[in-house]
């Protein structure tokens, strides 16, 4: 049994390949086991094997990768994503790759967007890419459980979805997937979406949507 801090209630949880990173309902973020990469996000780089806050606040949802991880927050007007940890390849979204980061960082690539689907709503890292699903800022909240997705970091086999194999440093939107996303993952090398179209139900009067790969 993982022991929390006093009076801290988990609510959800992500593991990478080494780290952990547990929500706690009080929209805390707390990490434990490898952080040589700053995976952790607890300022420095080094393990620990006791829950560490994490330097986040309103946490929604967290994700956890090979050596980085992600983070949906609720700003003052809209959610926002908060990458840490290894960059290589592009895969914090920072617009380039340094080292690492043992410190959170918002990335501010969807609030200068064009694009009207920039609001981060969910993420999920791999080993070298990471992928958010966007909504509207517009969307009613029974809209918001799908959008377009975005991907960045580590190109090779195709995994980002552009149609190339270009690495990516800075989020940038599927083109060509214009079917609104429920859920997406993040493997290895490929990634994975579930799709929702609303009012559409299999057999067994649940939900329907189609599975999407690339990679």
């Amino acid at each position: 049994v993982v022991r929390m801090p006093s009076g801290r209630l988990v609510k959800s949880m992500a593991c990478g390949r080494e780290h952990c990173i547990a929500v706690t309902y009080d929209g805390n973020a707390y990490a434990w086991g490898r952080g040589d990469k700053g995976q952790l996000g607890v300022g420095r780089n080094e393990d620990t094997a006791t829950p560490k806050v994490v330097e986040i606040h309103n946490v929604v949802s967290v994700a956890a990768g090979e050596d980085h991880s992600g983070a949906i927050c609720r700003g003052e007007d809209e959610n926002e994503l908060w990458m840490w940890g290894s960059s290589e390849l592009g895969k914090l979204g920072l617009g380039e790759a340094t080292s690492s980061d043992s410190i959170p960082v918002a990335i501010r690539a969807f609030a200068k967007s064009t694009e009207p689907y920039k609001v981060p709503m969910a993420v999920s890292c791999g080993q070298y890419h990471t992928a958010v699903i966007c909504v509207r800022d517009q969307d009613s909240d029974d809209d918001r459980i799908s959008g377009r997705v975005w991907t960045f970091g580590g190109g090779w086999f195709g995994r980002l979805g552009h149609n190339d194999m270009e690495n990516q440093y800075e989020p940038k939107i599927i083109s060509s997937l214009i079917t609104k996303i429920r859920t997406v993952h993040c493997g290895a090398y490929h990634t994975c979406g579930l799709s929702y179209e609303k009012g559409i139900y299999n057999d067994n009067g649940e939900l329907a949507g189609d599975l999407w790969v690339w990679g």
